[in-house]
């Protein structure tokens, strides 16, 4: 990272033959202005002909010098069309913000970015078909540079170019610090939640981020006279809204600072970002409200499929209020930062699935495209809920085998049931080893290795006795996992159902080849591909770019099946390359097992070295074989 940044303070510094202040530096490369001293400081550390130039103007690059790193970097750094396209669309982004004397022009750009006019040119277009997501479009007028659109879609693309500018790195109050140094990010940060919680909204940890960035934003267009109008949000009543009322309390907060002074139509835009990245605690919904009627009717399908009642501590009405929020947030576009895609994704596979099922759902009745942040969000919701109220695996079956004495056994039964309550159930005491019963774990106070899973304790039931306890514990689920996983895939696929190396390339070939196959051996109806593009629309059943796990439910399925596709060659996935595709087509009864099966199937691929050794089996028979017992390694 260090080197990257260092690498773009001097091409952007290359770009310019005229003095960079230190502040406007900073908020462009969102860097702290110290971050800046230094990087400088070792550019042109042990040399007396300095690359980058500094006084109290700010920073230049020196065109003289003879330091290689100005070649080396300022012809590196932007060496890809995407790179380039950044660039420049930072440099229009900021140029728009901030005062400045020298207009964008191409022929500079080609100049500086030492490529042809054309190559600017065909980067120009790949920016203005990007811009239409913003509703925004470029302009060229005598060899300038210029973005048009309404003020609220300019300060989205100025949130995103800030986003995609940091990459992979979480961003944090320093980072928001740098991009606009008048503004107090801590102090902002800790008043932000008083207000908020003050009037029974709630904000976590990574939303108050981007509420932040948006903010920091807003003061930026505002510091410049780039303001928003009254009329840009058109939310119904928005001033009798609570969310007004904290924007209120903020533009207070900015005023007393002597920062800036919020006009109504700004205020109007601070409470929508408030709508956006904030809950209201207390929200209620009458039962006759349309949306409220979608999510009983998304629970109910979801209490029969998990077993799990989300009516407790009006979950209906928590999450009723999600989605009134995300429907504003789509249509006005603003996004929210979600740091956890990846880990939330990968490590709860199921419920991601059901989130992408409800957000499916959602996305066509409002008519909103949802991005993958906003599916997290919801997914880390019914997590939540679930953690708390959800249902527990099956209990395991224990016998316990301890003599008789005085009242020593009343007290080691109470400390199991105590300690093991959620996982174990009791069901038999012994005080021999004549006539057991059949269980799943045997826990012994006399010394016995004559049965399986079973574990020798003290009368006192010790801190050892409990890890012992918890090993087999966990032993005997990943056994039951394993003979699920290996009974729900050899009943549910054939060897007609699988294929080695097919010439199908992508991801809307293959599932339209494979709902082919299964229609005309009626497993399905015809529309089951349509079901399961839908699926595949909400959220890619692809992981780790190795496996995909496409699948539906529902009534277009007449057969439960499995079927498989092992390809040597990556075969594209969305934006991914994965080698392997098991597509389930499942009736609603199965969706216990298929669950086990999924979750399973993936956390298996995390392991890289896996697909190697799935590609090495020859037939169907060959693959079973390997894949279960990988799983029960």
């Amino acid at each position: 990272m260090k080197k990257d940044n260092i690498s773009s303070l001097i091409t952007t510094l290359s770009m310019h033959n005229e003095w960079y202040a230190g502040n406007e530096l900073a908020s462009y490369l969102h860097m702290t202005q110290r971050t800046i001293r230094n990087y400088v400081r070792e550019i042109n550390e042990g040399t007396e002909d300095p690359l980058i130039l500094s006084c109290k103007k700010g920073y230049k690059l020196n065109r003289n010098s003879k330091n290689p790193l100005f070649f080396l970097k300022s012809q590196n750094d932007l060496d890809t069309p995407e790179k380039r396209q950044a660039f420049i669309l930072r440099e229009l982004s900021f140029r728009d913000t901030v005062s400045f004397s020298e207009p964008l022009s191409v022929e500079g750009l080609a100049e500086r970015l030492m490529v042809s006019y054309r190559t600017i040119e065909v980067d120009l277009e790949a920016i203005r078909t990007y811009l239409k997501e913003f509703s925004l479009s470029l302009h060229l007028k005598n060899d300038h540079l210029s973005i048009s659109g309404s003020e609220t879609n300019k300060r989205r693309l100025i949130a995103d170019s800030i986003i995609k500018r940091l990459k992979d790195d979480i961003l944090t109050n320093r980072s928001l610090a740098a991009i606009c140094p008048t503004v107090d990010i801590e102090d902002l940060s800790v008043s932000l939640r008083s207000f908020i919680s003050h009037h029974d909204m709630y904000i976590d940890n990574y939303r108050i981020k981007s509420l932040l960035l948006h903010i920091v934003v807003q003061i930026l267009r505002i510091e410049n006279t780039h303001l928003t109008r009254t009329e840009d949000i058109q939310i119904p009543n928005i001033q009798k809204r609570k969310e007004y009322l904290i924007a209120q309390e903020i533009g207070d907060y900015f005023y007393r600072k002597n920062t800036v002074c919020f006009s109504w139509g700004e205020l109007n835009y601070l409470a929508l970002l408030i709508i956006c990245t904030c809950n209201d605690t207390k929200a209620q919904f009458f039962q006759n409200d349309p949306v409220y009627q979608m999510v009983e009717e998304s629970v109910s399908h979801l209490k029969n499929h998990t077993g799990i009642d989300y009516s407790k501590e009006y979950f209906i009405h928590v999450l009723t209020d999600f989605f009134y929020r995300l429907e504003i947030s789509c249509h006005y576009g603003i996004e929210v930062i979600n740091p956890l895609i990846s880990s939330i994704r990968n490590s709860s596979p199921i419920v991601q699935d059901y989130a992408a099922w409800i957000m499916s759902k959602f996305s066509k009745e409002l008519n909103i495209s949802v991005s993958k942040e906003k599916l997290t969000y919801l997914t880390m919701l019914l997590i939540a809920y679930q953690e708390k109220y959800g249902t527990k695996q099956p209990l395991i079956r224990c016998c316990l085998i301890s003599p008789e004495y005085y009242m020593m056994n009343e007290s080691l039964i109470r400390k199991i049931k105590s300690r093991f309550h959620e996982q174990i159930r009791l069901d038999n005491v012994l005080s021999n080893y004549e006539s057991m019963p059949d269980s799943d774990l045997y826990l012994s106070v006399s010394p016995s290795k004559n049965r399986k899973h079973i574990v020798n304790i003290s009368p006192l039931l010790n801190s050892d006795d409990c890890k012992a306890i918890q090993n087999e514990i966990e032993q005997i689920e990943k056994e039951r996992r394993c003979r699920n996983f290996e009974l729900f895939l050899r009943s549910y696929s054939k060897e007609e159902f699988f294929e080695k190396n097919t010439d199908i390339q992508n991801r809307e070939q293959i599932i339209s080849y494979i709902s082919k196959r299964l229609c005309e051996s009626s497993c399905v109806s015809s529309s089951f591909q349509n079901s399961v593009l839908i699926r595949e629309k909400a959220d890619s059943t692809s992981f780790f770019n190795l496996i995909a796990v496409p699948h539906a439910s529902a009534e277009c399925v007449y057969h439960n099946s499995i079927y498989i596709i092992l390809n040597e060659k990556p075969i594209s996935w969305g934006d991914r390359k994965i080698n392997l595709v098991v597509l389930a087509a499942m009736e609603r009864e199965l969706n216990d097992d298929f669950e086990v099966f999924y979750e399973t199937l993936v956390n298996l691929f995390r392991d890289r070295k896996i697909i190697k050794r799935l590609l090495e089996a020859s037939d169907y028979n060959a693959f079973l074989d390997s894949l279960t017992a990988l799983v029960n390694m």
